[in-house]
């Protein structure tokens, strides 16, 4: 995941546009994606166009250290044993499609916390 989050970090450096795109695939629908690509002037909901998108995806970018710092805490910190520590009331969602976190993981969790 790392070295994916460097080599993306890299592409967004040289070719904005590029990057943009290969991330669109997981944030966006196929036709959603198809109607961006035909119109990337278009102001979509009123908010934002793919240029606009672009151009954000180039403001104060991540460095290649906050990438490994990064994975380092997410990966080498287990949190996990410390979920019945918390005491405030916590909403717990997965979409069931999520490829990170499952539902089931989720239920289980919420059983702790």
């Amino acid at each position: 995941l790392k070295k994916n989050m460097i080599e993306e970090l890299e592409l967004r450096k040289q070719d904005p546009e590029e990057a943009f795109w290969r991330g669109a695939r997981l944030g966006f629908y196929i036709k959603f994606r198809k109607e961006m690509k035909a119109n990337p002037k278009k102001k979509f909901y009123g908010l934002w166009s793919v240029e606009d998108l672009i151009k954000n995806s180039i403001k104060d970018v991540p460095t290649t250290q906050d990438i490994i710092n990064q994975s380092n805490a997410l990966f080498k910190t287990i949190t996990l044993n410390d979920l019945s520590k918390i005491k405030n009331p916590t909403l717990l969602l997965a979409a069931s499609h999520d490829r990170l976190t499952s539902s089931n993981t989720m239920v289980e969790m919420h059983k702790v916390i």
